[in-house]
């Protein structure tokens, strides 16, 4: 995923404040995603620590992945992602922060996550 240029010159509150937006609307637009008797949990694999992520689920389907970068001085030192990996559930998704295509299935960390804090996809919304 090419993030480049995708804040310009943003501030690092005006960084939060559109995450805080995108998020809030993501979540105004799937509540049973997120809260209720149809929505669910689950993590999923990856090949290093220097990141996490987890599948929001609506009736036993992904419907929302959140992945963190976490340990960037390790990640650092380690000189990037390299060909770590992580297994996104099968189908087409969005990045709701950048906005963009993303496919399933096993992905490069550095294609998903660049040099992002936080990716957020989201499966395309049918009809």
């Amino acid at each position: 995923m090419d993030h480049s240029g995708l804040h310009g010159e943003e501030t690092l509150d005006e960084a939060k404040l559109r995450l805080t937006s995108r998020l809030c609307r993501l979540r105004a637009e799937r509540p049973d995603t997120f809260v209720g008797e149809r929505s669910g949990y689950m993590p999923l694999p990856m090949t290093t620590a220097c990141a996490f992520a987890y599948a929001r689920l609506l009736d036993d389907e992904a419907d929302v992945v959140v992945l963190v970068r976490r340990l960037g001085r390790r990640l650092e030192r380690l000189g990037g992602w390299g060909d770590h990996t992580i297994v996104l559930p099968p189908g087409e998704w969005t990045d709701v922060l950048a906005d963009a295509p993303v496919s399933g299935g096993t992905r490069r960390l550095a294609d998903v996550v660049g040099e992002e804090s936080v990716v957020v996809l989201a499966r395309p919304r049918r009809g």
